[in-house]
């Protein structure tokens, strides 16, 4: 019995389908099949329940999960101490963030990253959505949030500082903004979550916070769209301060009331390295993780 054989059972019960263990994998759904025909035939049990809908496991082959990945695991760790001995970790590491923050923060890394792993193959996986980090087998995830939940290991980089910016020839054709309250007579963009409505709230320096009711007739839903339409001059926008580095350096943008920092509703957020729980923390886990708080802390 080949160990990837086992990889392609445990990904089909995590996944419920020889499709989606196929993507994984990169094979096709007839060779997962027939993978898990092989494995049933030679365990003499039925490993899944199948229908025209679903696939779920078997009372047996539930069990047999239990047992196999925690051998997947003790191989797993095998490889990693047998590639600690050479300093240098092998293989592929799959990380996931938001499009904009990977844009923007990590994209420029990854020359970086190469010369400081050439032994490591990344696999980055852009998404605005959530993605499962047990179920798509990623490694470390970036996540831009309040809080983390659920069952994961969460290590903050650092909180994220809020201001609004807007472009030269805005403030040129419309007027300085001087005071928070300045910025309820200005047609705002505002960014297309509930959580950044029309409510900002500016602190000052000795931590006084004050709400502003924010008017605007454009919500975006994009991050990178946002800055480009504050850099276009549409109007002023909330914007995180790793967002627009670049422009404030190049003159695209000017911080407005750079006095103040400002949050969507008391919504304070941080970034975050997120990889699941585990008990063994595999070695390119371990120096990636560095790697990114190294290079990532502002």
């Amino acid at each position: 019995m080949e160990v990837d054989t086992l990889r392609i059972f445990t990904s089909v019960a995590k996944l419920g389908s020889f499709a989606a263990a196929a993507r994984l994998h990169s094979t096709d759904p007839s060779t997962v099949s027939r993978t898990i025909s092989n494995l049933e035939e030679e365990l003499g049990i039925r490993l899944f329940q199948r229908t025209t809908r679903s696939m779920t496991l078997t009372e047996s082959g539930d069990a047999y999960l239990g047992r196999i990945a925690t051998i997947l695991e003790d191989i797993d760790i095998a490889r990693e101490d047998a590639m600690a001995v050479s300093k240098r970790p092998t293989g592929t590491i799959r990380i996931t963030t938001t499009y904009a923050y990977g844009q923007i923060r990590i994209l420029p890394l990854l020359a970086k990253f190469r010369d400081r792993f050439p032994g490591l193959k990344l696999d980055l996986i852009l998404s605005d959505s959530t993605v499962d980090l047990v179920t798509d087998e990623i490694d470390i995830a970036i996540r831009l949030a309040p809080r983390i939940r659920g069952n994961v290991i969460a290590s903050k980089i650092q909180d994220l500082r809020y201001h609004v910016y807007a472009s030269p020839d805005y403030v040129a054709k419309h007027g300085p903004i001087d005071r928070p309250a300045d910025l309820e007579r200005h047609p705002c963009i505002l960014f297309r979550l509930p959580a950044f409505g029309s409510v900002w709230m500016a602190q000052d320096r000795n931590g006084i916070e004050r709400e502003i009711r924010i008017q605007g007739d454009m919500s975006i839903s994009s991050i990178l769209a946002l800055k480009q339409g504050a850099i276009n001059g549409l109007g002023p926008a909330l914007l995180a301060d790793w967002v627009v580095e670049d422009d404030l350096d190049a003159g695209r943008l000017i911080k407005l009331l750079p006095d103040y920092t400002f949050s969507a509703m008391h919504v304070q957020s941080a970034v975050w390295l997120v990889y699941p729980s585990r008990r063994y923390l595999p070695t390119k886990v371990r120096v990636v993780v560095d790697f990114l708080r190294e290079n990532l802390t502002l």
